[in-house]
């Protein structure tokens, strides 16, 4: 009984995770949505952000470790936005080695700003990395493909970029914002 509770509460959070992904992808593509810029020290969002997703199902069987980061990995952004970015593309790179797999987050920080990157076994398909950030493009099959349209939407949001790197074995996305007073469109 306890474990159904649990089973039952863990679904209607990710449902009510995945409304607000649509709403906030809806806001983005509309030019509506308002951001709330705050300072983030990206090693602790990091760590957070891989606690909350330890208990998705694509996240369980996989290995997550949080290489240590830059003590000048800080920014100011709106943490609520760099976290379904980061979400997104964690969730990619579980999806991507299956149980058993490894997947590792971290950031460098860098003149401008920081380089968050998740960086996972395996490559993505050549034919998939041609359009990779276009809408619907997914390697999972049918009613996929928003996780990476909406990871680049929402960094030009936050005046960032996002780019990948898919060879020998490994596959990096790099998410890079500035340091910066906070994102270009408040």
């Amino acid at each position: 009984r306890d474990a159904l509770h649990e089973l039952l509460l863990q679904a209607s959070h990710q449902l009510v995770d995945q409304v607000h992904g649509q709403r906030l992808l809806l806001k983005a593509e509309q030019g509506d949505l308002k951001l709330k810029p705050q300072p983030v020290d990206v090693l602790p969002f990091l760590k957070d952000l891989v606690a909350v997703y330890r208990h998705h199902p694509a996240v369980q069987p996989v290995r997550v470790s949080v290489s240590p980061a830059n003590p000048e990995a800080v920014i100011s952004t709106d943490t609520a936005l760099l976290s379904r970015i980061m979400g997104n593309l964690l969730l990619n790179a579980c999806e991507a080695v299956g149980p058993g797999g490894h997947v590792a987050v971290g950031c460098d920080a860098e003149d401008a700003g920081v380089r968050i990157w998740v960086e996972n076994e395996g490559e993505i398909p050549a034919h998939v990395q041609e359009k990779i950030f276009a809408c619907t493009v997914s390697s999972k099959g049918r009613g996929r493909g928003l996780g990476t349209y909406s990871v680049r939407l929402f960094c030009d949001y936050l005046g960032g970029q996002v780019s990948f790197s898919s060879r020998n074995g490994l596959t990096r996305f790099w998410v890079s914002l500035p340091k910066g007073d906070g994102p270009h469109r408040a």
